[in-house]
């Protein structure tokens, strides 16, 4: 994902989290991404992608905070594999 794709991706992410997925319009949708509605839609064309767009989103980043960095060695125990899940669902989850 390029840059411009993960601001608007983590704007999109944002507004639904916050909103829900059916509340927000896609003018709300655009100014959370922080962009204009055609750097939105050529990105997201459809609510269906605008979705999809911000649950990749915070899909990795998930991935990223419970797994770490994956250039290093994978010999993470499980207890810190658990601690990271327990500290995601408390700073992240609704």
């Amino acid at each position: 994902m390029n840059e411009m794709a993960t601001k608007i991706a983590d704007g999109l992410e944002r507004a639904f989290a916050t909103r829900g997925f059916a509340a927000p319009s896609v003018e709300d949708l655009r100014d959370a991404a922080g962009v204009s509605l055609r750097t939105l839609y050529k990105y997201a064309p459809s609510r269906d992608a605008m979705i999809r767009m911000a649950l990749e989103h915070r899909h990795q980043r998930y991935l990223g905070h419970v797994f770490g960095d994956q250039n290093r060695p994978s010999e993470q125990s499980l207890s810190e594999t658990l601690d990271r899940v327990a500290n995601w669902m408390q700073t992240e989850a609704s």
